[in-house]
């Protein structure tokens, strides 16, 4: 059966790379700092989720992963549940709010296990890692990330089993991961990797898609700077009234918008507990009614 989840991401754009000194080292860091440069599509920041990669690598097997972001929600994930994608675009006096689609997911692997299996190959050029084998450990790399700025200095913890951990057990000074060796908390307990990077299943346009990435994603919503901690407001066209229909409408909680006003995590994710293959099913028809259709050719 599966869950739905839906879960929003910040849209990269130029002033994004710069800020993050995003340097190039291969043919796919440089493909996507041109397409944010074009702003073709609203590819999250860092590519996590892997829009891009999904696009740019499909013919050695490349599928839509997620790996860094949110890791609460990524532990929580199980085989059959499926997530609604928003990508929130900043722009001049506020934000505006695109729907990208959703995906089913397929398995979690760990981080470590791109690097040692030969199946996983294909994860190895993508840019939502965290780690890069150096001999018999692993450390922290961020591919065509700038070092010098610490983007995610909580590495381990967002790959890491948490289970009887806190999130101060982890200093935000370390560097190398050593399989069967790292211990840290008090007591020491040894440090296992987790299976928390996500691929989901092949895009596709035929039956009833379990992954359906949109071709040309419709703006939904907007939030202006002057209205402080207050929610989106949804346009009123009829595509944005259907898909707020099919996702924020759905939530039995208070939570029932993309935005919150906890200034912390204005972006929390929502958890739909109903039968996603269900919902897959009328999410497929009511997309393509509206005309939106997939990136996948059919």
């Amino acid at each position: 059966m599966g869950e739905l989840y839906i879960a929003a991401y910040g849209v990269a754009t130029p002033a994004y790379l710069a800020k993050v000194a995003w340097q190039p080292e291969n043919d796919v860091g440089r493909a996507y700092a041109e397409a944010v440069k074009r702003q073709e599509w609203p590819y999250d920041g860092g590519d996590d989720p892997s829009f891009f990669c999904a696009q740019y690598l499909p013919k050695r097997g490349g599928r839509l992963t997620w790996g860094i972001c949110r890791p609460d929600v990524r532990n929580k994930l199980r085989p059959g549940d499926t997530v609604a994608f928003f990508g929130f675009r900043p722009r001049d006096g506020g934000l505006d709010y695109y729907f990208c689609g959703y995906g089913t997911v397929d398995k979690k692997v760990r981080q470590t296990d791109i690097w040692c299996e030969p199946k996983l190959a294909v994860y190895r050029e993508y840019l939502n890692l965290l780690v890069h084998p150096d001999g018999a450990v692993f450390r922290w790399h961020e591919p065509h990330r700038n070092h010098r700025r610490k983007v995610h200095r909580d590495w381990l913890w967002r790959i890491a089993n948490r289970e009887g951990f806190r999130s101060k057990d982890f200093p935000l000074d370390l560097e190398v991961f050593k399989p069967g060796r790292t211990c840290l908390g008090s007591p020491s307990r040894l440090v296992k990797i987790a299976e928390n990077y996500v691929v989901f299943r092949p895009e596709s346009a035929k039956g009833h898609p379990d992954t359906y990435i949109l071709r040309d994603p419709p703006l939904v919503a907007r939030h202006e700077n002057g209205w402080g901690r207050v929610e989106e407001r949804w346009r009123q066209d009829q595509v944005a009234k259907k898909i707020q229909g099919l996702t924020v409408d759905l939530s039995r909680s208070p939570h029932r918008r993309l935005r919150t006003r906890n200034p912390t995590q204005p972006h929390r994710h929502i958890h739909i507990p109903r039968d996603a293959a269900e919902w897959r099913r009328r999410a497929y028809d009511t997309l393509q009614k509206a005309e939106l259709q997939p990136r996948v050719a059919g």
